[in-house]
């Protein structure tokens, strides 16, 4: 694994689907344990590249926990979602709780 395999990884989701960066960490984490454990490597050397992925991402304006919260809670709003169910949601894609509060607000 390199910083740039994660990069393109990373790059891949966030064109799929919107993200949070805790959540866009925990798929490049899962990205990478697979992979080590197919080639028999320890996970645990290539976790700080996760982090520096996530970072640059962050960086460059691709993730945006504020934006993807608010999209997120107009999505489910539409949907007919509880305030209660939207902020679990939201907790559970690893979005901070004050953001949750001023984004429901």
């Amino acid at each position: 694994m390199t910083a740039a395999t994660l990069d393109r990884a990373a790059l891949a989701y966030l064109e799929r689907f919107s993200s949070s960066a805790e959540n866009l960490r925990r798929v490049l984490a899962r990205k990478v344990e697979r992979r080590c454990r197919l080639r028999g490597e320890d996970p645990a050397a290539f976790l700080p590249l996760v982090d520096e992925a996530v970072a640059r991402a962050v960086r460059g304006g691709l993730v945006d926990d504020r934006r993807y919260a608010e999209s997120r809670i107009a999505s489910l709003r539409r949907r007919g979602g509880s305030t209660r169910a939207i902020r679990a949601k939201l907790l559970a894609k690893g979005v901070e709780a004050p953001l949750i509060a001023s984004a429901l607000s």
